[in-house]
């Protein structure tokens, strides 16, 4: 695959050299996993699954050396434990979280990131009663099925933007990035900056991937509707070597 300009979603944000910090902090951590759910005979109900998922949505704000950069997580347990793309969170001073339609910012610590894999773990603190998103397994996805994507893109707001589109291809890979992404979703719903990090669904309103970039055109190749997601059975592979429990999948 010939790529132009890959453009990760945050704000702001570059990709730059990514620390572990707190492991301890994901003890007891405990994630579930769901069966993926496929809905036949029914038409994609996008405002339905907005309404069922933005509450487990967060918008960030993270401080850096550099300024500001905004980004995208997705709320995991109910104690404030959310995941996002590590670089979104690289060389933060600060970091802090508003919850969809809030403007009250919430401050958090990033647990732990991977630069390679591209997650981070964040805690919200003294968070509780959170409703966590609804997980599903990845490799149940097949190209053509539709999605939807959420997230705080170009940092417009307290309320999340929302595309949709299908899944367009399977097992893609990002050679020539700071990372060693492979095996991604590719999708034609739009992404843009500060959506990194946030949920890409199913038409059941589950999340199957963590949406990390997108591939604009330049003077010599042309790039229309070509995004990336991790795939959340990946990303939860991340979080077991951060501490985290999954259960079922």
């Amino acid at each position: 695959m010939i790529l132009t300009a890959v453009v990760f979603g945050a704000a702001g944000g570059t990709i730059a050299q990514i620390v572990a910090s707190h492991f301890t902090g994901a003890a007891g951590t405990t994630v579930t996993v769901e069966p993926a759910q496929r809905l036949t005979g029914t038409s994609l109900d996008v405002a339905t699954i907005a309404a069922q998922v933005e509450p487990s949505v967060v918008n960030l704000a993270v401080t850096t050396s550099l300024g500001r950069a905004a980004g995208t997580g997705i709320i995991l347990t109910s104690d404030g434990s959310v995941v996002t793309n590590a670089h979104v969170v690289i060389g933060a001073t600060s970091v802090s979280v508003t919850r969809a339609g809030s403007t009250t910012d919430l401050p958090a610590v990033v647990i732990a990131a991977d630069r390679g894999a591209d997650i981070a773990l964040l805690r919200i603190n003294g968070a509780g009663g959170l409703p966590a998103a609804r997980l599903a397994d990845s490799d149940s996805a097949k190209v053509g099925d539709d999605v939807v994507a959420i997230g705080n893109a170009l940092d417009l707001g307290a309320v999340p933007s929302v595309t949709r589109g299908v899944i367009s291809g399977l097992d893609r890979s990002l050679p020539g990035t700071e990372t060693d992404l492979a095996g991604l979703l590719q999708t034609d719903a739009a992404i843009s900056s500060g959506n990194s990090g946030g949920p890409l669904l199913n038409a059941a309103g589950q999340v199957i991937g963590v949406v990390t970039a997108a591939v604009t055109s330049n003077h010599a190749t042309t790039a229309e509707a070509v995004n990336f997601a991790i795939p959340i059975n990946d990303a939860l592979q991340v979080l077991k070597g951060f501490g985290v429990t999954v259960q079922g999948g």
